[in-house]
């Protein structure tokens, strides 16, 4: 079988012999739900969370599988002290100027690190959130994997204050990994990821970011990095993707039966235990 994370290989899908499972990364609403729906029974959808699956039930799902984090990749840390630290792309959906309004209400020191190398990237930075910029606020682009682990080592906690429905977000099971407590707003998968009160705090409207920053010194790192390690480490990952090549290669020629969502079947529900 043939296991694919882009939106071309499914092109030959119903041209080939063997099964192909396909991860969807990104959002299914739109353009790209109506191409993965007109592949029909040629291919597998596997989602990375339940929000995303929700947003195009009727597209042929064979499983939700949650990414995963190497939980030890950190080592112990202690409690975060220093800035609040905000990763992501350069662009609204993630929603930096709010991170930046955010910590200021709070008193507290910002750190921006994130992606900017596309010119509506660089725009919306010069534009919008340069502006915003004081002496609390310091900008960290495009950073390597090394700068990225160091800034979360010395954070007080991940801010997430974002304006879309984000289909899984990765920073914030690398951050529940450092130990650092998840500040994020009721979108997407948000839900599903951070334990509302334990390794984290999720807000419903951006007024109550402030507040929420200051209340994560009430949370334990410990509990972060026992979530992370139950839920989204590497091997369970493995183990779930094993389950879907299994049910993929049980229904040669056609998609999985409608209803193998993680319930109906004890095979299926080690892959999904609804999103856990």
């Amino acid at each position: 079988m043939i296991h694919d994370h882009s939106v071309c290989g499914p092109l030959t899908a119903a041209s080939r012999s063997v099964p192909t499972v396909v991860t969807v990364h990104g959002p299914v609403r739109g353009e790209a739900g109506d191409f993965f729906a007109a592949l029909g029974d040629s291919v597998r959808l596997v989602a990375i969370s339940r929000s995303q699956r929700a947003e195009r039930p009727g597209l042929p799902w064979i499983g939700t599988v949650h990414n995963a984090v190497d939980p030890e990749r950190f080592g112990p840390v202690p409690r975060g002290t220093g800035p609040v630290l905000w990763l992501g792309r350069m662009c609204p959906d993630k929603g930096p100027d709010l991170a930046v309004h955010a910590c200021r209400a709070a008193g507290l020191p910002l750190v921006l690190a994130g992606k900017c190398t596309e010119p509506e990237e660089r725009r919306y930075l010069d534009a919008v959130v340069r502006p915003l910029f004081g002496d609390d606020v310091r900008l960290v682009l495009n950073a390597d994997r090394s700068t990225v682990d160091g800034l979360l080592r010395e954070a007080r906690c991940l801010i997430m204050p974002i304006r879309w429905q984000e289909p899984f977000g990765m920073a914030m099971i690398e951050a529940m990994a450092a130990g650092r407590p998840v500040v994020a707003m009721r979108r997407g998968a948000v839900p599903e990821i951070v334990e509302h009160g334990v390794t984290g705090w999720i807000c419903d409207h951006p007024d109550e970011l402030p507040d929420a920053l200051l209340r994560v010194g009430d949370l334990d790192p410990g509990r972060c990095v026992a979530h992370v390690s139950a839920l989204f480490g590497a091997g369970l990952m493995a183990d779930r993707y094993e389950t879907i090549y299994r049910m993929a290669m049980a229904y040669p020629g056609r998609a999985a039966p409608r209803g193998v969502n993680g319930r109906r079947r004890l095979a299926a529900g080690t892959v999904t235990r609804e999103g856990r």
